[in-house]
């Protein structure tokens, strides 16, 4: 198995950040001193943060439907333990000032309200319910769209929460855009199910998605995976 961990990936972002700028991470600095990374690897990041500080972290990913008004975004996002409201509370530590202004954003990215983003279970369950406009035009054009889409975000928010953050480009079985097998349907009907479990906090439904995600051949890492290169695919834009 060659995953990257939170660990591995914090450590190399922190050597990458330092070899830029030796200034303590807690201080500003100038936009050419910064890093270049994606909406993974803030949440990554600050998840590794907030564990090496003893505070329950985890990686959530799904969609956002506050960055554009236009359609659910894809991104990722931390969920943190509130001690003091015994809740889950969600952040979007990508958002700074800059991009605040710009997006002209007035909701709280410290504690998202309910609604604001739909994690992998949440957006699956939505398109198979009929309840979310144009589904088919959600993803990753041309081949990782609508019902397909949701299923990969449910993929990988489901391992996240089991204890797996993969990187946004690593997928197999259940994940797989290309892969389909009989009884799959079954399959994400008990992930969401647990996944809505997990997020009631039942630690019922936590044990049972640990099992299933070491186990079951569509969900666990197969053997001898290696996280392939990753390439936009002909179509998508890259804004830089």
């Amino acid at each position: 198995m060659c995953l990257i961990t939170d660990d591995h990936a914090t450590v190399a972002a922190k050597r990458g950040i330092s070899a830029l700028h030796d200034a303590p991470l807690a201080e500003p600095r100038p936009a050419a001193a910064r890093s270049v990374g994606c909406c993974r690897d803030f949440a990554l990041l600050l998840v590794s943060i907030l564990r090496h500080k003893g505070v329950p972290a985890r990686v959530r990913t799904g969609v956002s439907l506050y960055l554009d008004p236009r359609h659910p975004e894809d991104h990722y996002v931390t969920e943190l333990w509130n001690a003091a409201e015994r809740r889950w509370q969600m952040a979007d530590p990508q958002i700074d000032d800059v991009q605040r202004a710009a997006m002209r954003l007035t909701l709280d990215t410290t504690d998202l309200a309910p609604g604001s983003f739909l994690t992998g279970w949440r957006l699956l369950d939505a398109m198979r319910c009929g309840t979310i406009r144009n589904a088919d035009k959600i993803g990753f054009p041309p081949t990782n769209t609508g019902l397909t889409y949701g299923r990969n975000k449910l993929f990988a928010d489901f391992l996240s929460v089991t204890g797996r953050e993969i990187p946004v480009h690593a997928w197999w079985g259940i994940g797989d855009p290309g892969s389909v097998e009989p009884g799959d349907d079954a399959l994400l009907g008990r992930m969401i199910a647990l996944s809505r479990g997990i997020d009631r906090n039942d630690p019922a439904a936590l044990s049972e998605a640990l099992h299933l995600a070491n186990t079951h051949p569509r969900v666990r890492v197969p053997e001898g995976y290696v996280v392939p290169p990753w390439a936009p695919e002909p179509g998508w834009g890259l804004d830089v």
